[in-house]
C-alpha cells in the first residue's frame, strides 16, 4: 500500500507504454489465463487510467481522497466504501506496475491451485481482512501510542499491496524450502515478513501497517479460516439438513433416516407372510439366469403338484374297489414330494 497522492500520467507516455508492454508480454506468454488474475489486473488498469474510459464509467470511480483506506473517516462517518475501492487505487505507474507483476505472479499458481471460483473467494477475504486489520491496528497504535493518534487515525493509504502480502503467505505458508532476500537465507514460508522489512526501508511512502495487516490476513486464513472451513460447511449442511426435516408433515420427515429400517421390517413381513402362504412364490426383478432359474422352480412346483394330485387319485381308485378305506398319510405325500429330482424351491 502507498501513503501519498497519486500522480498520474496518460497512457501515452513512452514509459507507461513500456511498462504495460512489459506486462502484456508476461501474460502472453502464459500457457494458462487465469480469468480472477487478469479481471483484476484490468480492473487495477482501468481505475489508473480513467481516461480511455467512458464519462458514464468514470462517474463510478471515487477520487483518492474519497476512497482512500483512512481509519478515521471509516469510523466516523460510517464510509465502509473505502474498504472495498482502496485496494484498486494506486499512486502512480511504478505503484501500479509492480503490483500487478507480482499479483500476476501469485494470481496464476493460486488460482491454478484452488480454480477461479475458490480463488476469487480468497482475494474477496483477503480484502475484506487485510484492510479491516489496518482499521483495528490504527486504532490500537492511537490507543497505546496517543501522542501520535492521529497520524495514525488519518493515515490515507490506496494500492493492492496488503492482499499481496496476504496472497504471498497462502503461497508459501507450506513451502518446505528456502529463499535468498539480499544474501539472507531464510525459509520460504517467511518470505513476506522479509519483503515487509524490505519494502519499508526501501521506500519510506510503503504503508508499513498496511502490508502487516496483509500478513496478519493470510495468517488468519491458513492458521484458523482455511481448516475450520470444512466444519462450517459440514455443520451448515447438517442445520439445512434439520431444517428440511422439520418443516416435511408427519411421518416423511424420517423419510431419509430410517428407509433402512422400513426395509428390514418390510422383509421380515415378506418372510412371515412367505411362511404362512407357502404355495405363494414371489420373484423379483434378477438377470436373465435368474430368471431362468425361476421358471424352472416354478415348472418343478408345477410337476410335484401334478403328482401329488395323481397319486390322490390312483389312492382313492385303489380305495373305491377294494372296499378299504386307507389313506395316504401326508407325511408320505411330502417325502414323495421331496424325493423328487426337480427342485421345488430355491433359497437367494
Amino acid at each position: 500500500m502507498w501513503r501519498g497522492r497519486p500522480q498520474g500520467r496518460s497512457a501515452r507516455d513512452p514509459y507507461v507504454v513500456l511498462l504495460l508492454a512489459q506486462l502484456i508480454n508476461q501474460i502472453a506468454r502464459l500457457e494458462h489465463k487465469p480469468p480472477v488474475t487478469l479481471t483484476v489486473i484490468a480492473g487495477c488498469f482501468l481505475t489508473f487510467f480513467q481516461d480511455v474510459l467512458p464519462w458514464e464509467l468514470r462517474s463510478w470511480i471515487p477520487s483518492v481522497n474519497k476512497a482512500c483506506l483512512q481509519p478515521y473517516l471509516i469510523l466516523q462517518n460510517r464510509q465502509w466504501r473505502r474498504l472495498f475501492w482502496s485496494a484498486f487505487l494506486h499512486a502512480d505507474e511504478i505503484h501500479l506496475y509492480y503490483n500487478m507483476s507480482s499479483m500476476l505472479w501469485k494470481g496464476v499458481q493460486l488460482e491454478h491451485r484452488y480454480g477461479s471460483g475458490a480463488f476469487a473467494l480468497l482475494l474477496a477475504e483477503l480484502l475484506v481482512l487485510s484492510h479491516s486489520m489496518f482499521v483495528a491496528l490504527a486504532v490500537l497504535a492511537a490507543e497505546y501510542v496517543p501522542e501520535f493518534g492521529y497520524l495514525y487515525l488519518s493515515n490515507c493509504a490506496i494500492g493492492f499491496s496488503a492482499v499481496l502480502f496476504g496472497l504471498k503467505v497462502v503461497l508459501n505458508h507450506d513451502a518446505p524450502g528456502f529463499s535468498n532476500v539480499f544474501g539472507l537465507t531464510l525459509p520460504t514460508k517467511y518470505l513476506a515478513w522479509a519483503e515487509l522489512v524490505l519494502a519499508s526501508a526501501l521506500n519510506p511512502q510503503a504503508s508499513f501497517m498496511g502490508h502487516l495487516a496483509g500478513i496478519f490476513a493470510g495468517l488468519l486464513h491458513v492458521r484458523v479460516l482455511a481448516p475450520a472451513f470444512p466444519l462450517i460447511m459440514r455443520a451448515w449442511r447438517r442445520a439445512r439438513l434439520s431444517m428440511w426435516l422439520r418443516l416435511q408433515p408427519g411421518p416423511a420427515r424420517f423419510a431419509g433416516g430410517t428407509s433402512g429400517h422400513r426395509g428390514a421390517a418390510g422383509g421380515a413381513n415378506g418372510s412371515r407372510a412367505a411362511a404362512a402362504a407357502p404355495q405363494q412364490h414371489v420373484y423379483t426383478g434378477r438377470s436373465r439366469s435368474g430368471a431362468a432359474e425361476d421358471a424352472s422352480a416354478g415348472q418343478g412346483a408345477a410337476a410335484a403338484a401334478e403328482q401329488r394330485r395323481q397319486l390322490e387319485q390312483r389312492q382313492g381308485l385303489g380305495s373305491a374297489q377294494a372296499g378299504q378305506g386307507h389313506r395316504v398319510s401326508n407325511g408320505q405325500i411330502k417325502h414323495q414330494i421331496s424325493s423328487s429330482p426337480t427342485t421345488a424351491c430355491i433359497h437367494w
